[in-house]
């Protein structure tokens, strides 16, 4: 509460944005700018692929492991302080929260297009919007609950 207070009355947005923080609104909120980041270079990467002939659910592989790379370093960088930590140590349990990630990604692109017959990019879409909420919150809860 602090730090939106601060922003509003003080233009502080870069506390907002790159200050160190353990407020989970903040880390929400920064998260999802990340987050969003990540969807548009994963979400170009599935219609660049799918448009050039690939299955959409090797699509959804490819541009997972593109925006990933982005994904873990500017959330290393921005939204989790990160402090004792080996990042090769880091990476592997996020590698494995990610992981669980896409085979839910998978699970709903399957359901929504072959089941549900939605269109490629509105089902990406859509299981991207719910996959998001189940990166933050095992991010937050098992590999950086202490902040």
């Amino acid at each position: 509460m602090y730090e939106r207070l601060k922003v509003r009355f003080h233009g502080c947005w870069w506390e907002l944005l790159c200050a160190e923080t353990t407020n989970s609104w903040v880390q929400l909120f920064r998260y999802g700018l990340v987050g969003g980041g990540a969807f548009l270079i994963d979400f170009a990467a599935y219609c660049i692929l799918e448009r050039f002939g690939l299955h959409y659910l090797a699509a959804g592989v490819l541009s997972f492991a593109v925006s990933f790379c982005f994904n873990f370093t500017a959330s290393r960088a921005l939204v989790f302080a990160v402090k004792g930590k080996t990042a090769s140590r880091e990476l592997s349990a996020v590698l494995a929260i990610s992981l669980v990630g896409l085979l839910l990604t998978e699970l709903l692109l399957y359901l929504f297009v072959s089941t549900l017959r939605f269109g490629s990019w509105q089902s990406k879409i859509l299981a991207s919007a719910l996959v998001l909420l189940w990166n933050y919150f095992a991010r937050k809860h098992f590999i950086y609950k202490r902040l």
